[in-house]
């Protein structure tokens, strides 16, 4: 009975928690970041516009695996910024200063441009790679095939000579 509930909500019953309990906890820590250090929540808006619109703008099956790697790498590029932040005590001047730096914005969005980069390449070079594993195969097991006729004879070829 309940597998057919699940059926026709289309999985709601089972865990449904998913991206959902994400977005709660990273607004409680953001709501969070905004009262404790305002600097910080400040640099991770500007910072974290790629990874934004990434999870506005994206639909595919994929989608969250897609917008976590978009968040690793955007998070990566924001990280020495967050840190100066965090240690100086002039706080949101800090934050204006590295926001009128290009080579901060460079940095920032740079790596999530990577991430986007890495997805859109990753599957083109998977195929690439796994294309060349199977002509390699079929290259030894042709190899293993002649030795094979050649110690047994043309019978184990499998063809047979029709008159």
């Amino acid at each position: 009975m309940a597998r057919n509930a699940a059926k026709k909500t289309g999985g709601a019953a089972q865990g449904s928690g998913g991206m959902g309990l994400g977005l709660g906890a990273g607004m409680l820590g953001f709501v969070t970041a905004v009262i404790v250090i305002p600097a910080v929540a400040a640099l991770l808006i500007v910072g974290l516009a790629p990874t934004i619109a990434s999870w506005l703008a994206n639909q595919s099956p994929n989608r969250k695996n897609q917008i976590l790697t978009v968040l690793a790498f955007n998070l990566a590029g924001i990280l020495p910024y967050l840190a100066k932040v965090m240690q100086s005590p002039r706080g949101l001047n800090l934050v204006m200063e590295i926001t009128g730096d290009v080579f901060s914005w460079l940095v920032m969005y740079g790596a999530a441009s990577a991430a986007m980069i890495m997805l859109l390449a990753a599957p083109q070079v998977a195929a690439l790679v796994l294309q060349m594993m199977a002509h390699d195969r079929l290259k030894s097991i042709a190899t293993a095939q002649a030795r094979l006729v050649d110690e047994w004879g043309e019978a184990v070829s499998g063809e047979t000579a029709e008159d």
